[in-house]
């Protein structure tokens, strides 16, 4: 678990092991969950590694190729350290908008655009415009929809809702799987617009 700084584009420092959330970047072994955190402007990206090849994982890839000026963070793939170490990095970033990545099957050339997260009967909403954002993600040249089923059942779903819950403003965004891409480049593009144009999206705080 760490953080790996980034200079001109590419990773700088060794890679230390066993040190929590810091300004290098380590190992916790396991699937792993990437984060990047944007200061100037505030924003958070994660990529997460649900059970997938971690290198071959494409919300792990735009996070990683996306040109947003963001330094990145490792999480392990465990539900309640990963929110912690999270915040951590929320609070220390002073961030305003959390965007978190993932990937989800059976969407093909689109980002499905998550409204929502669950925890038993609760139903905690985005307080980001869904409409407005997919619409972004459109005019970057790529397929959006918004969800009506659901941030999923595991990892994605849980860290989404722990911070909609915090009152973070936040939104969840499901890429799809490398085999329903045509082109990643497309996709990365498409974060990459999605990111430039937050700052005119509505946060209902």
């Amino acid at each position: 678990l760490g953080v790996r700084p980034y200079a001109e584009g590419g990773i700088v420092g060794d890679i230390p092991e066993d040190i929590p959330v810091s300004t290098f970047s380590g190992s916790g072994g396991g699937n792993n969950v990437e984060i990047k955190v944007e200061v100037n402007p505030q924003f958070v990206i994660e990529a997460r590694d649900a059970g997938f090849d971690g290198e071959n994982n494409p919300a792990r890839i735009v996070t990683e190729r996306a040109e947003c000026g963001c330094r990145k963070v490792i999480l392990p793939n465990d539900k309640e350290r990963s929110v912690k170490a999270l915040f951590v990095e929320i609070d220390r970033a002073e961030t305003s908008v959390v965007i978190m990545l993932g990937q989800k099957p059976r969407i093909r050339n689109k980002i499905s655009v998550e409204p929502t997260a669950r925890c038993g009967c609760e139903t905690l909403h985005t307080p980001m415009d869904v409409t407005t954002s997919a619409e972004l993600i459109k005019q970057s040249g790529y397929g959006a929809y918004i969800s009506s089923c659901g941030c999923g059942t595991s990892y994605c779903n849980h860290i989404y809702f722990e911070c909609l819950k915090r009152g973070v403003c936040c939104i969840f965004l499901h890429v799809p799987t490398m085999n329903n891409i045509s082109d990643i480049n497309k996709l990365i593009t498409a974060v990459e617009g999605y990111i430039g144009g937050i700052a005119g999206i509505p946060c209902m705080l």
